[in-house]
């Protein structure tokens, strides 16, 4: 198992789980499930939908009778879902993967206390280049900081990293330049207080290398 995972400790309110593949080279898993302040599980997946007739993001709840929630529907093409509480509403937020024409791009829905709103667009992709397997973390007043894998058609493949307190922040390269990054791209929340943050990703097959960043617009760098 990575060594990053176990260092990786969250809130006891969010039970998100990680598992490693016993390949060598392959990099984890991110499962997706949190529980609420009420002790509701709520857990997102990549299912086929027969309604659009391709795969979209599915929250379910293990209440009974489970509440399910189809928070996309149209015609497929979403993966890489990630799930988390926001603290500042208790509701859950997802993150995930949408392939459209001109490469993958990040999405995100919040759930108002009925249903999950209409999926709103975090990164647009490109051309040459697709933004996947997106993973967030929430501070108490709501504010997420996000990370992804951007893999390029034509060049080394980054680890990117995009604030939102309101609106969305430009995308910033955290990775290191000579790394050929291949995804699991990871964040935790240090010091909520400080503003630190502690973000890994994996590179060049079988490497994994972990990066901090100060408050503000302090830049990411090597951890002490």
């Amino acid at each position: 198992m990575s060594t990053y995972l176990n260092r990786f400790s969250l809130p006891s309110t969010i039970l998100i789980v990680f598992a490693a593949l016993v390949m060598l080279n392959a990099p984890p898993v991110l499962a997706n499930s949190v529980e609420d302040d009420s002790g509701v599980t709520w857990t997102a997946t990549r299912e086929y939908n027969s309604s659009s007739q391709g795969y979209d993001i599915k929250v379910v709840t293990d209440e009974s009778p489970a509440s399910i929630y189809w928070v996309t529907a149209d015609s497929g093409g979403d993966e890489d879902p990630q799930i988390a509480i926001d603290p500042a509403t208790g509701y859950a937020v997802v993150v995930w993967s949408k392939t459209v024409m001109g490469g993958n791009r990040i999405r995100i829905s919040w759930y108002d206390g009925s249903d999950f709103g209409s999926p709103q667009t975090v990164t647009s992709g490109g051309t040459q280049y697709g933004d996947e397997t997106p993973h967030m973390v929430i501070e108490s007043d709501g504010d997420i900081h996000l990370v992804f894998f951007r893999d390029h058609a034509s060049s080394d493949g980054e680890a990117v990293y995009t604030k939102y307190d309101g609106s969305w922040s430009t995308p910033d390269v955290y990775s290191v330049s000579s790394d050929d990054v291949i995804g699991s791209c990871m964040i935790k929340l240090i010091d909520e207080s400080q503003g630190e943050l502690e973000a890994v990703y994996h590179y060049d097959e079988s490497y994994e290398r972990t990066r901090c960043k100060g408050g503000g617009n302090e830049p990411w760098s090597s951890c002490q």
